[in-house]
């Protein structure tokens, strides 16, 4: 699996649980990009996850990440594609 699939892959399932809950305002919640990271990344650990979830909301400590509000589907799209992500368990 090439690093673009897994954005498309994180992308897609977020999409996903974004319909459940978000679908009119197309906004994703901390916990629904944790949920989906460790759905696509299993073996990810939290000294890995976290830097990307603070990657993603522009966040710099875990008090900030529980304030944030939700992002944007697109604008999330757009950081996790420029940011430095790497799947942590077997590709």
């Amino acid at each position: 699996m090439t690093v673009g699939s897994l954005f498309i892959i994180i992308i897609m399932i977020i999409v996903i649980i974004n319909q459940r809950f978000y679908y009119y305002y197309r906004k994703v919640m901390v916990d629904d990009l944790m949920r989906a990271i460790t759905t696509v990344d299993p073996e990810i650990d939290n000294e890995q996850l976290y830097p990307t979830l603070f990657w993603a909301y522009r966040c710099e400590t875990r008090e900030e990440l529980n304030d944030a509000n939700l992002l944007p589907l697109d604008e999330l799209e757009q950081r996790l594609i420029n940011g430095a992500i790497k799947r942590v368990g077997p590709k």
